[in-house]
């Protein structure tokens, strides 16, 4: 079936790396219909704003959302029911005074759907293979806890770094003195950051030192820069690392199906 969706030259060249479903098999005619009557004339001004991409990362969930609500295996009605209860609820007592939402009802109640409805279809998609996923990513999904103190002259650096081997000062008290305003605003201080999250290419040095451990000053741009972890978190699969890792492989999924849809849009809107 040809939808006359264009691949971008990095979808092209990295189809090797895609996540099932895929484009081609996800775009089906009847969804792209939906998909241009649903931005009709609003196309130009979402170009405009700068909005498209983030409209259409909700759009795609509003879709995977009503997949589940159709599906009586995956999200049975009974559920979505007691589900919606809690949901209203708590969106009355969060947006009583907020005359922005004023939605009808049952918009209102697509809404709240959104979410769980998404996290569902990521689910039924992965959840046979969160065990898998957490095997190859675990080197990354690790905690660590450490200091950093960052300053601009190399000779600094290296006299910092003996204090601190020495312990004749703390990281905090050489932070607040010596570091950058970034620094001195968290005390020098990262707590329990996925080692996938920390800044300024920190990964690689963080995943192989041991707790206590100063590293000599690492240059990063004009800076240089003396890292001490002080405890690492091994992670585990719980039920939280499970919603964690089906939420990035949604993320990951929906930002390949990006670029078809915009390329659809405006192929549709300027040919």
């Amino acid at each position: 079936m040809n939808t006359g969706i264009m691949s971008s030259p990095a979808e092209q060249l990295a189809s090797h790396d895609l996540i099932d479903p895929v484009s081609d098999q996800w775009l089906t005619e009847e969804r792209l219909a939906r998909l241009d009557r649903d931005f009709g004339d609003s196309l130009e001004i979402l170009l405009v704003s700068g909005n498209l991409t983030k409209v259409i990362d909700y759009w795609i969930r509003l879709e995977l959302a009503h997949e589940s609500m159709r599906s009586e295996r995956i999200w049975p009605k009974s559920e979505q029911q007691s589900a919606l209860i809690k949901l209203r609820d708590q969106w009355t007592k969060n947006n009583a005074e907020n005359s922005d939402f004023n939605l009808l009802p049952e918009k209102l109640d697509i809404k709240l759907l959104v979410s769980p409805g998404s996290q569902l279809w990521a689910y039924e998609q992965w959840g046979h293979r969160l065990e898998s996923i957490f095997l190859e990513k675990k080197s990354s999904l690790d905690r660590v806890s450490f200091w950093m103190l960052r300053v601009n002259d190399k000779f600094l650096a290296q006299e910092l770094y003996y204090r601190l081997c020495d312990d004749e000062e703390s990281f905090k008290h050489i932070v607040a003195q010596f570091g950058s305003k970034e620094d001195q605003g968290k005390g020098g201080f990262w707590y329990l950051q996925p080692l996938s999250d920390v800044p300024y290419g920190l990964e690689p040095i963080l995943r192989h030192m041991e707790n206590g451990e100063v590293t000599s000053p690492k240059r990063f741009g004009k800076q240089y820069a003396i890292v001490k972890l002080k405890d690492r978190q091994l992670a585990k699969l719980d039920k939280a690392m499970e919603q964690r890792l089906l939420m990035s492989q949604m993320k990951i999924w929906i930002n390949q199906i990006i670029p078809p849809i915009k390329n659809h849009l405006i192929s549709q809107r300027y040919s």
